[in-house]
């Protein structure tokens, strides 16, 4: 069994039903739902990545919730402060996020609206975890702050 297979059966392990998890596109995420799906956890699953929303719809067992945003096609995603306002209706007990550039100890995204709605979800988030290892960043002036790498466990 991988690193990354070990890891995620510990993540799911500590998932209940009764928790509402959010989570970014990565290839990880896939392997997460799929280890919940086996687990036949019937948990809530927010999440502003298009790509994870038509992946999560094949398990019916998942309560999917869909933020009031609208569709960014480029991107992938569903940004926009409405998103925001869902996000903040809700108690998120874990948050996979997926930022993909790091400097020292600050964490970055490319696009503005993405770094916005992960920063508001990690603000939500009881236990948030950085499923990716981001890429080393030399200059962040073309790049938003996301957040601390301190804030995940």
């Amino acid at each position: 069994m991988t690193n990354i297979n070990r890891l995620v059966d510990i993540w799911v392990e500590n998932i209940t039903e009764t928790d509402v998890i959010a989570i970014d596109h990565h290839p990880v995420s896939y392997k997460l739902i799929d280890h919940l799906s086996e687990k036949r956890e019937n948990i809530s699953v927010i999440s502003f990545s298009t790509d994870i929303i038509a992946y999560l719809a094949k398990y019916t067992q998942f309560n999917i919730i869909l933020p009031n945003a609208y569709v960014d096609k480029n991107l992938h995603s569903l940004i926009g402060e409405n998103a925001i306002v869902t996000f903040n209706s809700y108690k998120i007990d874990y948050y996979f996020a997926n930022v993909p550039f790091i400097k020292g100890n600050e964490l970055y995204q490319h696009s503005y609206d993405i770094a916005l709605l992960q920063s508001n979800l990690l603000e939500r988030t009881a236990e948030p975890k950085l499923i990716n290892i981001p890429s080393q960043l030399k200059e962040s002036s073309n790049y938003f702050l996301v957040a601390q790498l301190n804030y995940f466990n």
